[in-house]
């Protein structure tokens, strides 16, 4: 029953076909688990990811030998990376669950791109986009924070959403499969493992088909979402103009405030300063600042420029630099031997220093300026390129490259040029990242 439900998922949602390789992320916890033996059954090609985050000492350490057994027993590729979680929280003052995550799944992605494979597969299943959409309601959401876990998402995809947590435990139960157990989920000091383990079953006594119920809601919602969206994106082709360095928005009382708030967070702004902004609409020489831009009230219209545009438009970074600042941000520049291990933030460069000139120069892109995208052949427009990445309008013109010579290596917050990666004949490597 349960192999067909599976196959029926991602069908119904056209997540994979048969010939597609597949990364399967196993944490050799339950889920993850029912996953790879559903993917076994089913014969899907796959290969076996596991993430070792060093965060519960030894018990890390055992979970990776118990997921690299089970690559041996379904005869799978195996890949692991160890990660220093918490300095790497530290560093980038964040809370250890989103350096985890934002760890991991850079990884999946460079190990996707590296091996050639077609999707990278998590183990989300309906009770995690239960605790999705409770967690997002308590901290206060618009309609984006009720659609819940996608199914498929670019490359990332999640089949295991056909099922409840009872299901899955159904599924390894009859079928005896073995998992291992994450210590860190029984503590309710985690947000997400409180309302697991305290309102999820409070709720369930008012409703004890909780999960399906919610499914069935995140669906509704997603539709509300899809025609929302389509709605905004022709408010905005109408509405948002540009006139040279600055864009404008058409104020109207005919259009939704909604589409107002969801544009305001877009560039940045938090939600009080929607309020204030909506409310101070006509209120002519208002300014408001997000981290990004400055927002303007002119009458009939908003305008929004850069923030970064009231800084030096320019930067060079020479032989012996060891930092640069450009518009309100400061950077690093580093020289390391070969061996240094890489990372795959995007606000990271890492480039082939021999093959630099310098002075590098810093400056925003310009129309009609092209790089060869890392893991690309072919040349892009950056222009293009920002277009397949669906970067909203306004924050595009935040972006700055760096150029060396006439070409550019490095495009901020997005992707160095093929040309100047690291590869096994470099001898050193400068990085660039962004401190402040």
């Amino acid at each position: 029953m349960f192999i067909e439900i599976f196959k029926k998922h991602i069908t119904s949602e056209a997540l994979f076909v048969p010939e597609d390789r597949l990364i399967a992320t196993v944490s050799g916890g339950i889920d993850s688990v029912a996953m790879i033996w559903l993917l076994h059954k089913c014969g899907y090609q796959f290969t076996i990811a596991h993430c070792n985050f060093g965060l519960r000492g030894e018990e890390s350490d055992e979970d990776e030998h118990f997921v690299q057994q089970l690559a041996k027993k379904y005869k799978v590729p195996f890949h692991t990376h160890k990660f220093d979680t918490q300095n790497f929280a530290n560093d980038h003052k964040m809370s250890v669950q989103l350096a985890a995550r934002t760890l991991r799944y850079a990884w999946f992605e460079e190990l996707r791109q590296k091996l050639n494979y077609s999707y990278i597969l998590t183990a989300h299943h309906q009770n995690d986009t239960l605790e999705t959409v409770l967690y997002n309601l308590a901290k206060g959401t618009g309609i984006a924070g009720l659609h819940g876990i996608y199914p498929k998402i670019g490359n990332i995809i999640r089949p295991m959403l056909a099922f409840t947590k009872a299901d899955i435990q159904d599924i390894v139960a009859q079928n005896h499969l073995t998992w291992r157990e994450d210590s860190s989920n029984a503590h309710s000091h985690y947000a997400r493992n409180l309302i697991r383990h305290e309102v999820i079953p409070a709720l369930k006594i008012i409703n004890p088909n909780l999960e399906n119920t919610i499914n069935d809601t995140v669906k509704q919602v997603r539709n509300v979402e899809i025609f929302f969206d389509n709605e905004y994106n022709k408010f905005k082709n109408e509405y948002l103009k540009k006139d040279g360095a600055l864009y404008y928005l058409e104020l109207s009382k005919s259009i939704s405030p909604s589409f107002y708030y969801k544009y305001l967070k877009e560039i940045g702004f938090a939600w009080q300063q929607c309020e204030q902004i909506i409310e101070k609409e006509h209120v002519a020489g208002s300014k408001f600042y997000s981290h990004l831009y400055m927002l303007s009230i002119d009458r009939n219209r908003w305008y929004i420029s850069a923030h970064a545009q009231i800084y030096t438009p320019m930067a060079e970074v020479q032989k012996n630099s060891t930092k640069f600042i450009f518009g309100d941000s400061t950077f690093k520049v580093e020289i390391h031997d070969r061996g240094l291990r890489i990372n795959t933030h995007p606000d990271i460069a890492y480039l082939d220093e021999s093959k630099l000139i310098y002075p590098l120069i810093v400056r925003r892109w310009q129309d009609g300026d092209w790089f060869i995208p890392y893991g690309m052949n072919g040349k892009k427009k950056i222009s293009d390129f920002l277009i397949d990445k669906k970067v909203p309008l306004p924050l595009k013109s935040h972006l700055f490259v760096i150029v060396s010579g006439t070409s550019i290596v490095w495009l901020s917050g997005h992707r160095i040029d093929d040309r100047y990666k690291v590869t096994d004949d470099t001898l050193y490597i400068m990085k660039i990242s962004k401190i402040q």
